[in-house]
C-alpha cells in the first residue's frame, strides 16, 4: 500500500469504470485527473478490493481522468472498484471558490480552541459539528461523514418538521380533519400528543402549528419563507448572491428572536428590545438584528408574499441605536509607544498588529488569514470572500516588507492571537488604545500625508462613492497602486516605530 498523502479534501465522489484497476498492472497506478474547468490534480489509487472503489474529488462539474494504460480514459461510471485519495494541493487551490450562495466551499473550520469542526449553512442557517481533533489529517478523515449527517439530520428535521407545509400535504390534512378532527390529524402526523395543562397548547411546537393551521384552514408563512422569498427575488433579478455575513446575521437574529412572524406585534418587539438590552446587548447589536428582520418583512410585503399584512410591526418599535460608541484614534504618541510593546509580542500577537498599524485591516480580517491568503512574492494578503465583512472589504492588501520577512517564518497552523489578547497588550500603554485604534489612524495619516482618500478608502475595504468608483471603475485598485500611494504614511510609520 502506498504511503498515506498528508491530507485530502473528503469532497464529492467520482466513480471509476470496473475494469480499470481489474488486472495486477491496475492495482497501484498513478492517475492523472482533469477537471472539466481544466484544473489537474493527480493522486494515487490504494490496493483496495472492488466493491470499496470510489475517489474523492472536489469538482463540481464532474472529472475525466487518465491513468497511463490502453484504456486509457473515463468519465462517470456507476461501477466502483478502488479508492482515490486527492492530495492536500487540490483543497488549498479550490479553497476560495464559492458556491452559489457566496460561501466558500471549504467546510472545515478550525475553531479558537484549535479544534477543527465543518460548518455548512442548510436552509438559510449555520450547522456545525465538532470534529473532536486538533490534527487536520484526522480532521479531513472525518469531515466527510460529519457532513452526510449534518446533512441527513437537516433533511429529515424539514420533512418531519415542515412537509405538511406542502400545499398537496396540507390538502390532505384537511381532508383527514375533516374526516376526524383537528386534534387527532395534528397528533397522528406528528406523533406527539403532550400538552400543557395550564394552556392546552401542545409542547410539541411543530405539532401546535399544524393544529394551529389546520384550525385557521391555511399555512402561516414564517421567518425561513422570507429568507427563501428574499433569495428568489434576487434569482429572478440576476442579482448577486446575498453574503455569508448576511447569511449568518440572519440566522443568529431568527435564532435569537423568541417570536414566529404571526406573533411578531409591536408589543412582542418591544419586548424583545428590552429582553436583549437586559442581557447586555448593546444598541447598535440590538438595530441590526432588527433592522435585518425588518428589512426582510418590507421586502416580502413588496414582493405579495406578505400581501394580507397591512404594516410592518417593527415600523412601530424604536430600536434605533442612537450615537455610536466613540473609538479613540491612535496618535503619534501611541505609535511611539508600541514601538517598546512590539518585542514583548508573540509573533502571532505582533504580526496581527502591525498588519492593523501600516495597513488599517479589521483584526477578524487578520483573525481569518490562512497561508493561502499571503503571497509573500508580490508582498500581499487577500480578504476573500465568505470572509469578508461586506462585498467592499473582499480586496488585496499590500503588505510593507518587515511583515512579509516575519509571515515568512510563521507557523501558520499555530492560531493568531485573539482580539482580546491584542487588546490586554495595548491597553498597557494607553487604555484608550484598542486594535481598531489604528484603522482610524490610518485615515488621519492618510489625511496629513495628502493621500488621495479613494486610496485610504480602498485599503479599508469601504464602500466608494459615486465619484471615487468613476476613478476606479472595473476590478478596483491595483495593490501597487496601494501601495506607491501609502509610502508616505509607511515612512511616518517607520519613524515612530524605530525612533
Amino acid at each position: 500500500m502506498t504511503a498515506p498523502l498528508p491530507e485530502f479534501n473528503p469532497v464529492g465522489e467520482l466513480r471509476l469504470k470496473a475494469h480499470l484497476l481489474a488486472g495486477p498492472d491496475h492495482r497501484l497506478p498513478t492517475v492523472e485527473i482533469q477537471s472539466l474547468d481544466g484544473q489537474q490534480q493527480e493522486v494515487e489509487a490504494l490496493d483496495a478490493p472492488p466493491a470499496e472503489a470510489r475517489a474523492v474529488g472536489g469538482c463540481a462539474g464532474g472529472w475525466s481522468f487518465i491513468h497511463g494504460c490502453d484504456d486509457n480514459e473515463v468519465r462517470w461510471g456507476k461501477d466502483v472498484t478502488g479508492v482515490l485519495r486527492l492530495s492536500r494541493s487540490s483543497l488549498s487551490q479550490n479553497s476560495r471558490s464559492t458556491d452559489a450562495m457566496g460561501r466558500p466551499k471549504k467546510p472545515i473550520q478550525k475553531r479558537s480552541n484549535g479544534v477543527y469542526c465543518v460548518q455548512l449553512h442548510l436552509d438559510g442557517r449555520r450547522v456545525m459539528r465538532s470534529l473532536q481533533t486538533r490534527d487536520i489529517e484526522v480532521a479531513h478523515r472525518r469531515a466527510g461523514q460529519a457532513m452526510a449527517e449534518l446533512e441527513a439530520a437537516q433533511k429529515a428535521k424539514q420533512q418531519g418538521a415542515t412537509q405538511w407545509r406542502e400545499s398537496s400535504e396540507f390538502a390532505n390534512l384537511l381532508d383527514l380533519a375533516d374526516v376526524v378532527d383537528i386534534p387527532t390529524a395534528a397528533e397522528g402526523y406528528t406523533g406527539q400528543q403532550e400538552r400543557d395543562e395550564a394552556t392546552g397548547d401542545y409542547l410539541d411546537k411543530n405539532t401546535q402549528a399544524l393544529a394551529q393551521a389546520l384550525y385557521e384552514r391555511q399555512v402561516a408563512v414564517v421567518w425561513n419563507d422570507l429568507v427563501r422569498e428574499v433569495e428568489r427575488i434576487r434569482r429572478r433579478k440576476n442579482e448577486s448572491p446575498l453574503s455569508a455575513s448576511w447569511h449568518r446575521n440572519v440566522g443568529i437574529a431568527l435564532k435569537q428572536c423568541p417570536f414566529e412572524l404571526a406573533e411578531a406585534t409591536p408589543e412582542a418587539i418591544r419586548e424583545w428590545i428590552d429582553q436583549m438590552q437586559d442581557s447586555g446587548l448593546s444598541g447598535r447589536t440590538i438595530n441590526s438584528k432588527c433592522s435585518l428582520l425588518s428589512a426582510l418583512v418590507s421586502k416580502c410585503m413588496k414582493s405579495g408574499l406578505l400581501r394580507g399584512m397591512a404594516m410592518n410591526p417593527f415600523d412601530s418599535a424604536d430600536y434605533s441605536a442612537g450615537e455610536a460608541n466613540h473609538i479613540y484614534t491612535a496618535i503619534e504618541q501611541d505609535y511611539r509607544n508600541l514601538s517598546l510593546l512590539l518585542p514583548k509580542l508573540l509573533d502571532r500577537q505582533l504580526i496581527p498588529v502591525l498588519i492593523q498599524v501600516y495597513c488599517g485591516t479589521r483584526i477578524s480580517e487578520v483573525r481569518n488569514r490562512k497561508r493561502e491568503d499571503f503571497d509573500l512574492e508580490l508582498g500581499t494578503m487577500q480578504v476573500a470572500p465568505g470572509t469578508a465583512k461586506n462585498k467592499a472589504s473582499v480586496r488585496t492588501i499590500p503588505l510593507p516588507q518587515r511583515v512579509v520577512e516575519l509571515l515568512k517564518q510563521f507557523p501558520f497552523e499555530k492560531c493568531w492571537g485573539t482580539a482580546s489578547q491584542l487588546n490586554i497588550r495595548l491597553k498597557s500603554i494607553n487604555p484608550e488604545l484598542t486594535t481598531h485604534s489604528f484603522r482610524h489612524g490610518i485615515t488621519d495619516l492618510g489625511r496629513s500625508n495628502h493621500v488621495d482618500p479613494a486610496h485610504i478608502e480602498a485599503l479599508l475595504g469601504h464602500r466608494l462613492s459615486i465619484s471615487q468608483m468613476s476613478n476606479v471603475y472595473g476590478q478596483g485598485y491595483d495593490p501597487e497602486v496601494l501601495r506607491r500611494a501609502l509610502t508616505p504614511v509607511w515612512k511616518q510609520i517607520d519613524s515612530w516605530l524605530v525612533d
